[in-house]
């Protein structure tokens, strides 16, 4: 009963530490990935700064685009240093320039030169002044899903907007990033757009792009005001086909607009119990045993003394008067024992008085008939 007990307490601090270890995480993985996001904004921030992107976009809006609009205009130069950064930085996929118009007009890809991008959000958030990250949007050089991350360009010397600077980052590059951040056996982390619900980023590469698959909480994604969420919902394996129950918990990523999700198989919380109860079952048992074990020796101690006194006691009843209890005790068969010995003692005491009168009567008499 003890130990049932004890399980049932034991079981409930172990699940709430480990969904309060959940929730440490996903707060330390919110910030991290706020401060991840922030650096990439500031990677293109500074790479708007470059001399090289100052002098292109300056070049075309002061020269090309006015004095000779029907030649274009080829930045090798510009072309070559996104070429030597993309291979630097193993987060990017691709970089490149649009000018005032949304026309990409140098990148490290030549078959993206010049492209229309102008109706993109990005390119339009960004030429109004704001540092944008994307949704997850399919590319139009390789159709892959990607993260553009783009900044207006300032001109330097006149403060004004020359053009825009974007870099794609790859979803499975940032995917490796939150597997490294947040540890499997913790639970499945994955990132949420905060409108239309899509998974961003997954440690499971092959979800990206998909949606949750329980309609009440995807709808809680596309839920904009709500900051963070807490819950207990039940969903079938793709693997096995049964019911398994799951707790999830997210933090919205206020920068990107995404919210961060780490969600666990409640099994996987209650494993640790499972060992409490083996320990509680084990540590049972083995006072179960004891206790039948130090029950025998005792039974047995006290039969063994019963049977000395019951042997002393019929020797007794036979004539023997010169036998004794040996067992010594500090307990009532031991204070039985001396008392035992006592009587026979006196009893000897006794019977070798009544002999010894005897004896001087047979003498008296053996007088008196002289």
């Amino acid at each position: 009963i003890m130990s049932s007990i004890y399980y049932v307490y034991t079981s409930n601090i172990l699940i709430d530490h480990n969904k309060h270890q959940m929730n440490k995480i996903l707060d330390t993985g919110t910030i991290a990935f706020e401060n991840f996001f922030e650096s990439r904004i500031l990677d293109v921030v500074h790479l708007s700064t470059n001399e090289l992107v100052q002098d292109t976009l300056r070049n075309y809006n002061d020269e090309m685009r006015d004095k000779y609009p029907d030649v274009i205009p080829e930045y090798t130069e510009l072309n070559e240093y996104f070429i030597e950064l993309i291979k630097s930085r193993d987060m990017l996929r691709d970089g490149f320039v649009m000018n005032l118009e949304g026309i990409v007009i140098s990148t490290n890809r030549e078959d993206a030169l010049w492209m229309d991008l102008s109706y993109r959000d990005y390119y339009k958030k960004a030429l109004a002044g704001e540092n944008v990250i994307s949704t997850l949007l399919e590319d139009r050089i390789l159709n892959e899903n990607v993260l553009f991350v783009a900044v207006p360009v300032e001109d330097l010397k006149t403060n004004e907007i020359i053009g825009v600077c974007v870099n794609i980052i790859h979803p499975s590059n940032t995917s490796t990033y939150l597997n490294d951040l947040i540890d499997p056996s913790i639970g499945t982390a994955y990132l949420v757009d905060n409108k239309s619900g899509m998974i961003i980023y997954h440690t499971d590469s092959d979800k990206v792009g998909t949606f949750h698959q329980n309609e009440f909480i995807d709808n809680e994604f596309k839920n904009t005001s709500l900051y963070s969420g807490e819950y207990n919902y039940s969903q079938r394996s793709d693997v096995t086909g049964t019911l398994e129950d799951y707790y999830l918990i997210f933090r919205q990523i206020e920068n990107a607009n995404w919210k961060l999700v780490i969600e666990q198989k409640n099994k996987v919380l209650l494993e640790p119990t499972y060992d409490a109860l083996k320990i509680m079952m084990i540590i049972a048992f083995a006072i179960l045993a004891a206790t039948i074990l130090i029950t025998i020796g005792f039974a047995k101690s006290i039969t063994k003394t019963i049977f000395i006194l019951s042997d002393v006691m019929n020797k007794t009843t036979k004539g023997d008067l010169s036998i004794r209890s040996d067992y010594i005790g500090h307990n009532e068969l031991g204070k039985l024992s001396n008392d035992l010995n006592y009587m026979l003692d006196e009893l000897c005491g006794a019977y070798e008085e009544i002999e010894s009168k005897n004896l001087a009567l047979q003498k008296n008499n053996q007088t008196i008939e002289r």
